[in-house]
C-alpha cells in the first residue's frame, strides 16, 4: 500500500509552494509558474494498468483482465467514464483483434478470447484510453504475451511457417545486436567539472549485458575507464575540456567492441546532481562560469505528476551550491529535480526516484481441507489487505497453477504497484523493477536511480509543460463511440450538397440519430452508445444524391504500431507440416469492428409497396389533431391503443404484446419521435400488416407505420447496412471455458479468476474455492486501488 507518513512535511512542502505563487510577483516570476500548475491541472494525464490472470495462453483460451484507470498525479482512480482500447498485435504489425471496454470510476474489467484460428507466436496486448492519444504512446500499457498453438507445437502450416522463419531471423539479428547509451546526469556535458555520466548496455531485446572500455580523448590517451557494475548499467566521472572530441571504447564478453561519441562538452554551462544520503536528498549544483551580474537569481524546483513539491532560490558559493531535502514528505514515484533561472529557462535538469518504502505488500493466506471426492477439492484463501479506505478500493485475484517444469514460468510482472511509480512514467522497461522496489537496500537504491537516469521521464516536456498557452487537445475524452464516415460516388468523388444522414441502432431497443453531411459528403455522429455486436442501418437523403452513389463508413485505424521486441521473445515455430483442407489462417483483416453486410441500396422515393391503409394529412386533419398520434387514434384502421401503446391486428402478427415498427421517410426511428411529429410536418401516414408488411423483413413481423413529411417527398434515398462492435458485454468466468488447456502439458491454467473482491471492515476478504480434483501447486496474486489512490499486491505459491 501507497501512503505519505508525515502530514506535516507535506503541509510543509504544500505552504512553501502556496508562498511562492504569494511572493513571486515581486520577481517577475509568478506567471510562468502559474502556467505549469495550470498545465498539470487543466491536462491531466492517465495512469493505466491491467491485470491479467496469466501470462501464457493457448489458441482458443480466454484472457481475463481487470483495468485500473488513476490520475497519474494523484494516482486515485477516475471518476469519468473513460472508453479503453484494447489491441492485440502480432509480430507483422497487425492489430489482429480490438475490443472495448467501458471504465467507470476508474475499473473495468473484460476479457479477450483468442480465436482457435490465431497462428502461436508472440504477441502485444496493447490498451489505452482516448485521452492517453494525446501524449507518449510509450506511455500506453503494453505486455508481451506468448500464445501456444496446439496444432504447431511441432509443425507449422507451410505459409505460416516462411512468416515465421523471416520473424526468427529478425529475432536472431536482434540478439546479435547490442548498443550502449550514455546520458550526462544533468543533460549537460560541462567543460572543467567533474560530471558523472550513466549508461545502459543491451542486446537487441533489452537484456542488459555486462560490458568494460574507456574514454578516449581527442588525441587518445585514456581520460577515463568504466565498467557495469550491474547487469546493464553503470557510471564514470569525466573531466572533459573545450580541446576536441571524446569517444568511448565499449567491449562486451564476447570482445566485440563498439566505438561511440560522446556530447560535446558545452563551454558555459550547470550541471545538478542528486543523491540519496540516509533520510535527506542531496542537491549540488555547479557552474563553470562567473555571473555577469552579482544579483543573478537561480532557482531550484522538485516536480512530480502532482505538481510543484520543492521550489525555492539557490546561492552559489565558489560556483556551486548544496541543498538537503527531506525524502519522507515527497510522494514514492519520481521526481525531476530542474534548475531554473528568473525567466523560466531550463538550465540543468535531474530525474531520481524516491522511495519511501511506505507500502505493504498484501498478505495471503492459503489453506486447503479434504473434501468429499464427489463435492471436489476446497482451498480457503483469506486476503488481508488491512483497514486502510477499504470501503471504497477495488481489487482482483488469479489463481493459476505453477508447473516447475513449464516452457515458461508465469513470472510476476511488478503489477500495479510497478507499473504506476515506475514504468508507467517512463515507458516500457526492459525488465521488471518490482523487486527493486521491495527491499530497502543500498543495492537496490542505486539500481532503481541507475534505471531513472537512462530512462528519461516521458510524461515530463518541459517545453509544453512551460508553455504561456495551454497544451492543444486533439483527442477528447471520449466515453462513448464516434461514427463517421462519407457519402462518395464514382463519377464525382463526392457529393456537391449537404445531405440528412441517419444512423438507426437495431435491436431490442431500436436507436435514431440523425445529422447532416459536409459539403464534401462527409458526416459523423458523437456519443453513441454500442453494446457488443450491432447492426445498423445508414442511410442518407438529399436532392443530389448520384446515380451510384454509396455510404462508407470509415474503418476502426489503430495508432501506430511497432512491435516491441523484448527479453521475453521467442522463437517461433518453422518445421512445416502439411496443409489439410481445413486450415487457414486469421488474418487482421477478420476482425474489424465495423464490417460492411449488405451492398449499397438506392431508391428514387420513400414508398415501399402498397400499404393497408393511407391517411393524408389534409387542413381539416391539421385543424383537428395535432399530432401523429392523435391521428393514429382517431383515424387508424385495426390499430389498438392501450395503456399508451400501439398494436396493429394483423393477420401475420407473431406477438400481440409487441408494438410495430415505427418510421419517418423511410427510416426507422424511435416509437416517441414518431408519435411526437405534429401534422402540419406530414403528409401522408403509411399503414402496413400483414403481408404488406413482409417487404420489411423480420423487422416488420409486428407491423410497420411510416409517417411521411412534407419536406422529405420524393427525395433520393441510399443506404447500407453495417455490423458494429461496441463495448465488450460481460461474462463470468469459468475455468471450464477452457477447452484447449488440456492439450498441452506444462503450461499454466486459471482455476479462478475474481475481477472484484470485496473485505469486510477489517480488511479481510475469506474466500472458498472449489476445484475438480487437488490443483497441486497454485500461485495466488492479488492487486488493486483505494480510493485515495493507495496501492496494494500480494502473491502466494503453495503446494497441496
Amino acid at each position: 500500500m501507497i501512503r505519505t507518513r508525515n502530514f506535516y512535511l507535506r503541509f510543509y512542502f504544500a505552504a512553501k509552494v502556496l508562498a511562492m505563487i504569494i511572493f513571486l510577483p515581486i520577481l517577475g516570476f509568478a506567471t510562468p509558474q502559474a502556467r505549469i500548475e495550470r498545465n498539470l491541472a487543466e491536462i491531466p494525464q492517465h495512469l493505466l494498468y491491467l491485470h491479467f490472470d496469466r501470462q501464457e495462453y493457448l489458441s482458443g483460451d480466454t484472457l481475463w483482465f481487470k483495468a485500473y484507470l488513476a490520475n497519474a498525479a494523484t494516482k486515485t482512480p477516475l471518476q469519468e467514464t473513460h472508453r479503453l482500447t484494447i489491441e492485440l498485435i502480432n509480430v507483422q504489425n497487425q492489430v489482429v483483434s480490438v475490443s472495448f471496454v467501458q471504465i467507470e470510476n476508474g475499473l473495468g474489467h473484460g476479457y479477450i478470447a483468442f480465436s482457435p484460428l490465431l497462428p502461436g507466436g508472440n504477441y502485444q496486448i496493447r490498451a489505452y484510453t482516448d485521452w492517453m492519444k494525446n501524449f507518449d504512446s510509450n506511455l500506453f500499457f503494453t505486455r508481451e504475451l506468448f500464445l501456444v498453438s496446439p496444432s504447431e507445437l511441432e509443425f507449422a502450416k507451410p505459409r505460416q511457417a516462411r512468416i515465421n522463419r523471416n520473424f526468427n531471423n529478425k529475432l536472431q539479428n536482434k540478439k546479435d545486436g547490442w548498443q550502449v547509451q550514455f546520458f550526462p546526469e544533468s543533460g549537460n556535458l560541462l567543460a572543467g567539472v567533474d560530471n558523472t555520466i550513466a549508461f545502459m548496455a543491451t542486446d537487441g531485446l533489452g537484456r542488459y549485458l555486462q560490458v568494460s572500455g574507456e574514454v578516449l580523448g581527442s588525441n587518445r590517451q585514456v581520460v577515463a575507464t568504466f565498467r557495469t557494475e550491474t547487469p546493464g548499467y553503470g557510471t564514470f566521472t569525466l573531466n572533459p575540456s573545450m580541446r576536441g572530441g571524446y569517444n568511448a571504447v565499449v567491449r562486451n564478453e564476447d570482445g566485440r567492441e563498439l566505438r561511440i561519441a560522446l556530447p560535446a562538452a558545452v563551454a558555459s554551462g550547470f550541471t545538478v546532481t542528486a543523491n540519496l544520503l540516509n533520510d535527506q536528498i542531496n542537491i549540488v549544483g555547479r557552474r563553470n562560469f562567473e555571473p555577469a551580474t552579482a544579483d543573478e537569481k537561480i532557482f531550484l524546483m522538485g516536480l512530480t505528476n502532482r505538481g510543484i513539491e520543492y521550489f525555492e532560490s539557490v546561492v552559489f558559493i565558489d560556483r556551486s551550491f548544496q541543498v538537503y531535502i527531506p525524502a519522507e514528505g515527497l510522494p514514492t514515484g519520481i521526481i525531476h529535480w530542474v534548475m531554473l533561472d528568473a525567466s523560466m529557462k531550463l538550465l540543468a535538469q535531474r530525474s531520481q526516484f524516491v522511495n519511501n518504502f511506505d507500502f505493504t505488500k498484501v498478505t495471503v493466506d492459503v489453506f486447503a481441507l479434504a473434501v468429499q471426492p464427489a463435492t471436489g477439492f476446497e482451498v480457503n484463501v483469506n486476503v488481508n489487505l488491512g483497514p486502510q479506505n477499504l470501503d471504497q478500493g477495488n481489487f482482483s485475484m488469479a489463481v493459476t497453477s505453477v508447473d516447475d517444469a513449464a516452457v515458461t514460468a508465469p513470472t510476476p510482472d511488478g503489477g500495479i504497484i510497478e507499473k504506476f511509480l515506475l514504468s508507467g512514467n517512463l515507458g516500457q522497461l526492459p525488465n521488471s523493477a518490482w523487486k527493486l522496489l521491495q527491499e530497502n537496500t543500498q543495492e537496490n537504491r542505486r539500481k532503481l536511480d541507475l534505471i531513472v537516469m537512462t530512462n528519461p521521464w516521458k510524461r515530463f516536456q518541459w517545453d509544453k509543460l512551460s508553455s504561456a498557452e495551454t497544451p492543444t487537445v486533439t483527442f477528447p475524452a471520449a466515453s462513448m463511440f464516434t461514427i463517421s464516415g462519407q457519402i462518395t460516388s464514382p463519377q464525382r468523388g463526392t457529393i456537391r450538397n449537404p445531405a440528412e444522414v441517419r444512423l438507426l441502432l437495431q435491436g431490442d431497443l431500436p436507436r435514431q440519430f440523425t445529422t447532416r453531411s459536409g459539403v464534401d459528403g462527409s458526416f459523423t455522429f458523437t456519443n453513441v452508445q454500442l453494446l457488443g455486436s450491432v447492426s445498423a442501418e445508414i442511410s442518407a437523403t438529399s436532392r443530389d444524391l448520384p446515380g451510384q452513389a454509396d455510404i462508407v463508413l470509415n474503418p476502426y485505424s489503430a495508432v501506430t504500431v511497432d512491435y516491441l521486441f523484448s527479453p521475453n521473445t521467442r522463437p517461433h515455430t518453422t518445421e512445416m507440416g502439411a496443409n489439410r483442407p481445413t486450415d487457414r489462417l486469421l488474418t487482421h483483416e477478420a476482425t474489424s469492428s465495423i464490417a460492411r453486410i449488405t451492398q449499397r441500396d438506392q431508391r428514387g422515393g420513400t414508398s415501399f409497396a402498397s400499404p393497408d391503409q393511407v391517411i393524408f394529412i389534409n387542413e381539416t386533419i391539421e385543424q383537428q389533431l395535432r399530432t401523429v398520434f392523435d391521428v393514429l387514434r382517431t383515424k387508424g384502421s385495426g390499430i389498438n391503443i392501450s395503456s399508451g401503446r400501439i398494436l396493429l391486428r394483423g393477420p401475420t402478427s407473431i406477438r400481440g404484446s409487441s408494438e410495430p415498427l415505427f418510421g419517418v421517410d423511410g427510416m426507422f426511428t424511435s416509437r416517441d419521435h414518431l408519435l411526437s411529429l405534429r401534422t402540419t410536418e406530414i403528409e401522408r401516414i403509411e399503414i402496413y400488416k400483414g403481408p404488406s408488411a413482409s417487404i420489411f423483413g423480420v423487422r416488420g413481423a409486428n407491423g410497420v407505420i411510416m409517417a411521411h413529411s412534407r419536406t422529405g417527398r420524393d427525395l433520393p434515398t441510399i443506404s447500407a447496412n453495417y455490423a458494429l462492435t461496441g463495448f465488450q458485454p460481460q461474462r463470468e468466468f469459468s475455468s471450464k471455458q477452457e477447452p484447449y488447456g488440456t492439450q498441452v502439458q506444462n503450461l499454466p491454467k486459471t482455476w479462478h479468476w475474481l475481477p472484484n473482491i470485496t473485505p469486510d471492515n477489517s480488511g479481510i476478504a475469506s474466500l472458498w474455492l472449489r476445484f475438480p480434483q487437488n490443483p497441486g501447486k497454485i500461485r495466488v496474486i492479488v492487486q488493486g486501488i483505494d480510493a485515495e489512490g493507495n496501492l496494494y499486491y500480494g502473491e502466494q505459491i503453495v503446494e497441496f
